[in-house]
């Protein structure tokens, strides 16, 4: 269980019906998750204290990308953050508890952590229920040790509440909605498919009517006829199944390599023998349900009468049922297009909605600070040093430095506005994302400055407090007033020690901007200057996020890495990647989303064509007597196509409708969280999608009927 709340709680979880609370530093968690170590071991008990064996253990991801998979890195040593830890161990490549961790290292609170810690409300505390606790239980017994803190520690815990989610929620829960999303869409392509069997079927049972009429005569029994034609349907499905597995296999590996990061085991996608059995029963399942009707139809009716006649027209029942399989196709095909067409064009206003910064040309990376660059007046200087090397590469247009990138949202501090009344409680006092910044950052990531300055050199430590905030606080909290030159008090009452910012004068305001979500405009915003952070706040920091702004940030990198290594020899630089790139993994879960769906939905179109297709060449050749008969009493060709395509269109159109009304009551629901700024119901989207469903069923329609009438009545009539 995850229990999302800090691990100072520890004491307070040990009174519910848990069977053991478990962390890290203790080495219970791995053992508890059914994980051990790929190589090496898990951690001891000594190893939490800490100060002592600082050791870690990689993930197998970082292990293979920095040590190329080299298993003498155990019992190594590697500096994180310029410090010293002994490598014991690799994780398995299915560790799925945190996907994006390279380094798992032990941790306890020690009593100054502890004070710290009860403000940041940043960990996970993992638990495991007792045998016959109910999750109701536990979830109750939680509520009441959250009223108990409360209590207890007013200041930081007045207004918390604390949640408790399973495991499987947590790691599944964000991705749930669009795996049930391509779950119903291989659904739905897998009944058009059967639809289209089921026809092809029935037509060929039709056109053997006489061949089972002979075995009839000749002493075979119906149910002798009817297992015949279910074991062929069997055959087929199988031999469709097989051919299915390969083709998956020869596409699996693109899948994966379009997958999110965030998608669960991507890695271990493969073939198993669960995937191969699942695969052998719907293929099973699928010969049955879709087999036994035309099986059926072909042996309920009189054998001899198919002695006597061509056995080309086919009874009322089997054009019925065609007609319902041909509806029912058009209807499933036509409420996937649908949500194909909604995702694609949420995807395409969502990759076209200006950010209101630069994309193309701004290079990101993280860099991390040693224990000796952590003190406040030590890290200025290290990122001046780091500012002067990087402005000094040809090309560079401004660098600065951030506590966040791009599509990070970070944390919230609550502040209160100079000559206004306090509020009396933190749930009316107004609240404001925050970030650290240095000079240049904006101006390198290209936001818009609306009023007042950008920050200077000139805002240290020993110059007058600043912050510049964006127009969605200004448009909040200063309504119809001037914000610049107002000052806030940024934490105070409502805030512990460490977070306590203190006073400042608002001297400047950027336009608003969608540096947190690309689905809305970024909420209230403070930027402060690195230079005058609180020592409390400048001790914890362990790295910042630098942006530089070039002509061409593609041929950056090496010159970057050199800058900094000149700048320091032990500076360690992670994710070098551009703000494009940044917007590109920040929506891939969409653009998955959309491409499978969009795959599947073009098959299921194509499908439905192809059924449609088929009852028409059908239908066509069951009427060929009649088409000769007419044309020969004088019938035009133009009207014979009318009356044919025009009956079979009746059908798609009524599967038109039948699908549009189900579009409107359940897309809505089924792709609400996958679209942006498109409505559900788009007129343009369901014209579009008609219409073009219509021309693609009127091709199927005319490519078999024109063919039909241009065959020569006499020779028709000599057939009949």
């Amino acid at each position: 269980m995850i229990l999302a709340h800090e691990t100072c709680y520890t004491a307070y979880l040990d009174a519910i019906h848990f069977k053991r609370v478990l962390n890290f530093g203790e080495g219970q968690l791995l053992p508890a998750l059914g994980f051990e170590p790929l190589l090496g071991r898990n951690f001891t008990n000594d190893e939490a204290e800490s100060g002592r064996n600082l050791v870690a253990i990689l993930s197998d991801s970082f292990w293979r990308r920095q040590f190329a998979a080299n298993p003498s890195i155990i019992e190594s040593l590697i500096y994180l953050d310029g410090i010293k830890f002994q490598v014991i161990g690799v994780l398995p490549p299915r560790f799925l508890l945190m996907p994006r961790v390279d380094v798992l290292v032990p941790f306890v609170l020690n009593e100054s952590q502890f004070r710290y810690a009860r403000s940041a409300q940043n960990y996970d505390v993992y638990a495991e229920l007792v045998q016959g606790v109910s999750f109701k239980q536990a979830l109750a017994e939680t509520q009441t040790v959250a009223a108990r803190l409360r209590q207890q520690y007013p200041d930081a815990d007045k207004d918390q509440d604390y949640a408790l989610v399973s495991l499987r929620t947590e790691l599944v829960g964000q991705i749930r909605p669009a795996l049930l999303l391509l779950m119903a869409a291989v659904g739905v392509v897998l009944i058009i498919a059967c639809a289209n069997i089921s026809i092809m079927l029935l037509a060929r049972a039709a056109g053997r009517q006489r061949e089972l009429a002979i075995r009839a005569a000749l002493g075979a029994s119906r149910r002798r006829i009817f297992q015949q034609l279910l074991s062929e349907s069997l055959l087929l499905s199988f031999l469709g199944a097989a051919l299915g597995l390969i083709i998956g296999m020869a596409v699996l590996r693109t899948l994966i390599s379009i997958a999110p990061v965030n998608l669960p085991e991507v890695s271990q996608i493969g073939l198993s023998p669960p995937v191969l059995a699942f695969t052998i029963a719907i293929a099973v399942v699928a010969a049955v349900l879709f087999g036994c009707g035309p099986a059926l139809q072909a042996t309920s009716g009189r054998f001899w009468s198919a002695l006597s006649t061509r056995g080309l027209t086919g009874s009322g029942q089997t054009t019925r049922i065609r007609a319902v399989l041909v509806v029912t196709e058009s209807a499933l095909a036509l409420i996937l297009t649908v949500a194909a067409a909604l995702l694609l064009k949420s995807f395409l206003r969502l990759t076209a909605k200006n950010p209101g910064y630069s994309t193309e040309r701004v290079l990101t990376f993280g860099v991390s600070l040693d224990p000796d660059h952590r003190q406040l007046n030590a890290a200025t200087v290290l990122l001046q040093q780091i500012h002067e090397k990087l402005s000094a590469i040809p090309g560079v247009q401004a660098t600065g430095a951030s506590s966040n990138l791009p599509m990070e949202r970070g944390g919230d501090l609550l502040f209160t506005i100079a000559g206004r009344p306090t509020p009396t409680d933190r749930a009316t006092a107004p609240e404001a994302l925050w970030r650290f910044v240095t000079p240049g950052y904006f101006q390198a990531l290209g936001l818009h400055l609306l009023q007042g300055r950008w920050f200077s050199d000139i805002d240290g430590m020993e110059s007058e407090p600043v912050v510049i905030v964006n127009r969605a606080l200004t448009s909040k909290y200063f309504p119809g007033d001037n914000a610049m030159g107002q000052h806030l008090y940024i934490g105070g009452p409502f805030a512990s020690t460490t977070h306590d910012i203190g006073e400042r004068e608002i001297v400047g305001i950027i336009g608003d901007s969608l540096t947190v979500s690309l689905y809305e405009s970024d909420p209230p915003t403070m930027y402060i200057p690195l230079s005058q952070l609180p020592p409390t706040i400048a001790t914890k920091i362990g790295g910042v996020n630098m942006v530089v702004s070039a002509v061409e940030v593609e041929t950056l990198r090496r010159p970057v890495s050199s800058a900094l290594h000149d700048a320091d020899s032990e500076l360690a630089i992670s994710h070098m990647r551009t703000v494009k790139q940044l917007i590109e993994d920040y929506i891939a879960p969409e653009r998955f989303s959309f491409i499978l769906l969009a795959v599947f939905g073009g098959l299921g179109v194509l499908l439905a064509e192809v059924g449609i297709y088929g009852v028409v060449t059908y239908t066509v050749e069951e009427r060929r007597g009649e088409i000769g008969v007419r044309m020969a009493c004088g019938a035009r060709r133009s009207d014979i196509v009318l009356v044919v395509v025009g009956s079979g269109m009746k059908l798609v159109l009524l599967g038109l409708a039948i699908g549009f009304a189900f579009a409107t009551l359940l897309i809505g629901r089924l792709v609400r969280g996958f679209i942006y700024g498109v409505s559900a119901t788009d007129p343009v989207i369901l014209t579009a999608v008609g219409l073009m469903f219509i021309f693609v069923a009127l091709v199927a329609h005319l490519v078999p009927t024109l063919r039909a009438v241009r065959v020569d009545p006499a020779e028709v009539l000599r057939s009949e």
